[in-house]
C-alpha cells in the first residue's frame, strides 16, 4: 500500500497543491501501468498485499486489459490448471472433436476448485479481498488448431501432471529408508529415467531443462546428496548444509590447522581426506601419538606403509607451505592456492560423480573475499564460518555469479517465480508451513496498530495474551492460506511440458473439499493439502471420466545403493593416461599464456583510510610509528590485553621463538571482536536497547566463562561511562539520532561505504557525527580522513547545504575521552587521500 501510495503522489497532476495521497481522480491519465497477476503475490512476508492489486483494478477499470493466453505451456498442462485452479472439465471441449474417455460423471459440474473463479463472482459469492480469482486460461492460436486436428485431441490431453505418492501408513521394516528418503530416491530415479530415456517414449531430457521445487530449504541437503549418489548433475540457487559437503570440511580443515596446530579433528580429518588418504587405523595410530602435525618423527614412519608414508610426507610439505605462504598473503590468495594445488580442483573436473562441488570454491572464495573487506586475520576467518555448520543454515550474501554446468535446478518456490522449466518436479508436497505463534514482545496488525503481549494465561497457554491478537488471528490464517494457493499456482505454472508433484507422507482426509477449499473449515498448511480437493474427486469412485493426472505410488525401498551413474574410471591409470596423451600431443606446451586484466577496486571502506601522512596506508602496511600500541601496563583496561594473550593457544607459546609463531600465535580473541563488542554495547546504549551480540565475535572466549564475563563488564562499564559523559548525554537529548548507520558515497570514481557509529542533531540545528576507537593509544591524526569520509556522507544524505554545522568527534572508549577533530576534516581533502592510498597500496 505505501508503494502505491508513492506511485500516486509521483502520478499526481502538476497542477495539483494539496498534500497527502492523491485519489485517482487527481492523476494524470499517461503516467501509470500497473501490471500482474493476483495469483502470482506471495510475498506477503515482505508486506507484499494482494488486496492492493485487486483495488487498483477496480480503480482503473476503464483501462484495464486482460492477457488470459498461455504461450508456455503443453494444452494437457494448460487444460489441467484450469481444471485444478478454475474448476472447468478435463479435457477441455474443441468444437466437433471434444476428447472424452467416458461420459462426464454425475455431479462433476459441482467439482471443487483451488481458486475463487470467476463463476463465483457472477454468481454473487462474497470473495474475500485478499483472495485471488481464477479466469479461464486460453490457447494460442496455434495450438488450439492443434488440438482440433482429427485424431490429435485424445492425444494432446493425455495427463502431463503425474503424482507420485508414498503412503505413510505403509509398512516398511529396519534397513529401509523414511518416507522422505524414499521420496527423493524415487524422484532421482525418475530423473535419471528422463535424461537417458525420455518421458513416454520422447527424446532424453537435458539435466539443465529439469527443476525440483521445493517449498522450503529443510530437505534440499537431503535431495542434493541423492543427486550426488544417482551420479546426476545439479546446480543451486540458495546454498544449505554449506558444511555437509565432504571438500569444504576438508578445505576449512586444512586452514583450521594452519591456525591452531593443536586441533586434533581437524588434524584427523585431514589425514582421511583425499589429500592424504589415509585409513581409519592409520589416522587413529598418528592422533595417538600426540605429536606436531605432518610431523616427521620415526614413529611416524612404524604406523605407516612406504607407500602412505610418502602420501603423509608430501601432504606434510604442502601443509608448510601453505602455513608460511598465508603469512604474508591475503585469505583469497590462500584459498585459491589450496584449493587448486591440493589437487581438489582437478579433482571435481575429472570425477564427474563429484562435478558438482567445483562450484564450492567459488563460494568459499566469496566468503574469504568479504573477511578480507572486513580486515580478518585467517584465524578469524575460520571461526566466522562455524555458523554455517548447522546443515539448515542458508549461506547468505552469496548473490555471486557462478559458472552453471548443465545440472538438474534445485530452488524453492519463492526463487522459481519468473522462471520455466520443460520438467518440473514439486517435492515434498506434505511438509506443512510454520505456525503463527505471537512470540513477540508486541504484536502490530494493520487494524490495530502496535499492541502489548501480556504473559500467557488460561484462555490462551500457548501463546503470550493479547485481545486484539486473538482477534485478528482467525483472518491471518485465511490470510496464510490465501497465499499458500498462490504459492501452489506458482509452482504448477513454472511447468512447460511434463509436471511431477511427489508426496513422501500421503494420506487420505475425508471431507478435503469442505476443509481445504476456499472458505474451508480446515487447516490448510501444505502444498498437498491446496490441492487434496481436486485430486480425491477425480480419484473417487464415482468420477468415470478423464483424470488431469496420473498416479503412482512408491514402494518402500530398501537402504542399499546401486549406482546409474555413467562416468569415467577414477583411477590413478586412467589420469595418467590423459596426462601422457596431453604431453605427446603438446596441449600444455603450445598454450597461450592468459593475461588478467587488472581492474581497479570501485568500493572502498573509510576505516582502511588511514590519512596521518603519505607513508599509511592499509592494514598496518608503512604506517606511522603513532599507531604502534603503548606500554601494556599503563593502558586503561590491561585485563582486556591479558585475555587477548591468554586466548592464543599453548601450542603456539610453546613455540615462541623458533620462527614459526607468525601464524600460530594468531589469537582466538582478537582486538576486533573487543572492538565488536564494546560497538555493540554502544549501539544498545544509544538506542537503549539490549546489547545482541555476534555469535563470531565470541567465538575466541566463548569457553572461557570467566574471561567472556570481565570482557562483557568491560563494555558495559564503557557504555555507561559514554551515556554520563558531555557527548553521550547530548545525543540522549537530542531531537534526532541514528546508531550504526550505513552508507555509499561517491568520492571522485570510486564508492566509499561504511557505517557511521553514531550522528546526532541537536536542538540548535547542527550534527556531530561520532566514531568510538577502543585504540590503546590517542592519535586522532590516523582517522582525519576516515571521518571527513563521514561528514560528506551525512551532508549528501541529509541534503545538507555545504556551511551545515557537522562536528566530527572521536571517542577513545578506554580513556573515556572525546577528541573534536572537525578543523582537521574541514582541511582533509579527500580525493587526494585516496589517490594517495590507491598508489600507496600498490606500491606496498
Amino acid at each position: 500500500a505505501i508503494q502505491r501510495d508513492m506511485l500516486f503522489l509521483l502520478a499526481e497532476r502538476p497542477e495539483r497543491m494539496e498534500t497527502g495521497v492523491p485519489s485517482v481522480e487527481e492523476l494524470c491519465p499517461d503516467k501509470l501501468f500497473f501490471v500482474g497477476d493476483e495469483k502470482q503475490s506471495i510475498y506477503k512476508f515482505r508486506g507484499a498485499d494482494v488486496s492492493v492489486f485487486r483495488a487498483l483494478s477496480d480503480d482503473f477499470s476503464g483501462g484495464n486489459l486482460s492477457m488470459a493466453t498461455n504461450y508456455r505451456s503443453h494444452q494437457s498442462l494448460i487444460a489441467a490448471f484450469n481444471t485444478i485452479f478454475g474448476g472447468c472439465a478435463f479435457p477441455p471441449e474443441h468444437g466437433k472433436n471434444a476428447a472424452r474417455s467416458g461420459e462426464q460423471a454425475e455431479g462433476t459440474e459441482k467439482q471443487p476448485a483451488v481458486f475463487y473463479t470467476t463463476k463465483d463472482v457472477s454468481e454473487g459469492r462474497p470473495v474475500p479481498e485478499y483472495e485471488a480469482v481464477y479466469s479461464e486460461v486460453t490457447l494460442s492460436k496455434s495450438a488450439q488448431e492443434e488440438t482440433e486436428m482429427p485424431g490429435m485431441a485424445e492425444k494432446l490431453y493425455t495427463p502431463h501432471i503425474h503424482l507420485a505418492l508414498y503412503d505413510k501408513n505403509q509398512e516398511a521394516s529396519d534397513g529401509f529408508l523414511t518416507e522422505e528418503e524414499a521420496e527423493a530416491k524415487w524422484t532421482a530415479e525418475k530423473i535419471h529415467q528422463l535424461i537417458t530415456e525420455g518421458a513416454d517414449g520422447g527424446k532424453p531430457v537435458k539435466p539443465g531443462d529439469i527443476a525440483i521445487l521445493l517449498k522450503s530449504y529443510s530437505l534440499q541437503p537431503m535431495y542434493e546428496r541423492t543427486l550426488l549418489n544417482h551420479g546426476i548433475p545439479y546446480n543451486t540457487e540458495t546454498v544449505t548444509g554449506f558444511f555437509s559437503d565432504g571438500p569444504v570440511n576438508d578445505i576449512f580443515a586444512f586452514l583450521r590447522l594452519c591456525v591452531y596446530e593443536e586441533d586434533s579433528l581437524s588434524y584427523a580429518q585431514i589425514l582421511r581426506s583425499p589429500m592424504v588418504n589415509l585409513s581409519s587405523e592409520e589416522t587413529n595410530a598418528i592422533i595417538t601419538l600426540s605429536l606436531p602435525p605432518f610431523s616427521d618423527d620415526i614413529a611416524i614412519q612404524s604406523v605407516l606403509d612406504e607407500e602412505a608414508f610418502s602420501r603423509y610426507l608430501r601432504a606434510g610439505n604442502f601443509f608448510n607451505e601453505l602455513k608460511s605462504f598465508s603469512r604474508n598473503e591475503p585469505l583469497t590468495k590462500t584459498v585459491t592456492k589450496l584449493w587448486y594445488e591440493s589437487g581438489y580442483c582437478y579433482e571435481t573436473m575429472w570425477n564427474q560423480t563429484v562435478s558438482m562441488y567445483g562450484k564450492m570454491y567459488d563460494l568459499i572464495f566469496e566468503l574469504a573475499r568479504q573477511s578480507e573487506e572486513q580486515n580478518m586475520s585467517l584465524a578469524s576467518f575460520v571461526d566466522s564460518v562455524r555458523t554455517y555448520q548447522n546443515q539448515a543454515e542458508k549461506l547468505e550474501g552469496m548473490d555471486i555469479p557462478l559458472e552453471q554446468a548443465d545440472g538438474v535446478h534445485i530452488l524453492s518456490i519463492h526463487k522459481s517465480k519468473g522462471l520455466e522449466y520443460p520438467v518440473v518436479f514439486i517435492c515434498a508436497t506434505h511438509k506443512g508451513s510454520m505456525r503463527d505463534r505471537n512470540a513477540n514482545a508486541v504484536y502490530s496488525s494493520k487494524e490495530y496498530g502496535i499492541t502489548v503481549n501480556t504473559p500467557p494465561s488460561a484462555a490462551f497457554p500457548d501463546s503470550k495474551s493479547n485481545y486484539f491478537y486473538q482477534k485478528t488471528a482467525d483472518l491471518e490464517k485465511a490470510r496464510r492460506y490465501a497465499e499458500l494457493r498462490r504459492l501452489v499456482y506458482v509452482a504448477l505454472t513454472r511447468a512447460k511440458d511434463q509436471l511431477y508433484i511427489t508426496n513422501g507422507k500421503y494420506s487420505y482426509t475425508e471431507n478435503a473439499t469442505e476443509k481445504y477449499s476456499p472458505g474451508g473449515n480446515g487447516a490448510l498448511e501444505s502444498i498437498y493439502n491446496v490441492l487434496e480437493p481436486v485430486i480425491n474427486f477425480y480419484l473417487s469412485e464415482e468420477y468415470k471420466g478423464a483424470k488431469p493426472f496420473s498416479v503412482e505410488y512408491i514402494p518402500p525401498m530398501e537402504r542399499t545403493f546401486e549406482s546409474t551413474a555413467q562416468k569415467r574410471k577414477n583411477s590413478g591409470a586412467e589420469k595418467q593416461k590423459l596426462i601422457a596423451e596431453l604431453n605427446a600431443n603438446g596441449t600444455y606446451k603450445n598454450a597461450e599464456t592468459v593475461e588478467k586484466d587488472d581492474v581497479p577496486r570501485l568500493y572502498l571502506s573509510p576505516s582502511h583510510l588511514y590519512g596521518a601522512d603519505d607513508e599509511t596506508f592499509i592494514q598496518g602496511r608503512k604506517v606511522t610509528t603513532a599507531n604502534t600500541a603503548a606500554d601494556p601496563e599503563n593502558v586503561p583496561y590491561p585485563e582486556i590485553n591479558r585475555i587477548i594473550e591468554e586466548s592464543i593457544p599453548a601450542a603456539a607459546k610453546e613455540n615462541s621463538g623458533t620462527g614459526d609463531d607468525f601464524i600460530s600465535r594468531e589469537p582466538r580473541f582478537s582486538p576486533a571482536d573487543f572492538g565488536t563488542i564494546a560497538h555493540t554495547y554502544l549501539e544498545a546504549a544509544v538506542k537503549q536497547t539490549e546489547p545482541v551480540l555476534s555469535n563470531t565475535a565470541i567465538a575466541g572466549i566463548a569457553d572461557n566463562k570467566k574471561n567472556l564475563k570481565t570482557v562483557l563488564e568491560i563494555c558495559a562499564e564503557m557504555a555507561e561511562e559514554f551515556k554520563k559523559s558531555p557527548l553521550g548525554k547530548e545525543a540522549s537529548s537530542s531531537t534526532w539520532h541514528k546508531a550504526e548507520y550505513p552508507f555509499k558515497s561517491r568520492i571522485g570514481e570510486k564508492i566509499v561505504r561504511g557505517t557511521i557509529d553514531l550522528v546526532f542533531k541537536s536542538a540548535d540545528g547542527s550534527y556531530t557525527i561520532v566514531d568510538y576507537k577502543t585504540n590503546q593509544t590517542i592519535h586522532p591524526e590516523l582517522y582525519y580522513v576516515q571521518l571527513t569520509c563521514y561528514r560528506q556522507a551525512v551532508q549528501e544524505m541529509l541534503a545538507l547545504p555545504d556551511d551545515a554545522k557537522i562536528r566530527c568527534v572521536l571517542y577513545y572508549l578506554r580513556y573515556h575521552a572525546e577528541v573534536d577533530i572537525t578543523e582537521e576534516c574541514l582541511k582533509t581533502d579527500i580525493e587526494k587521500s585516496i589517490l594517495s592510498f590507491e598508489s600507496g597500496t600498490k606500491g606496498a
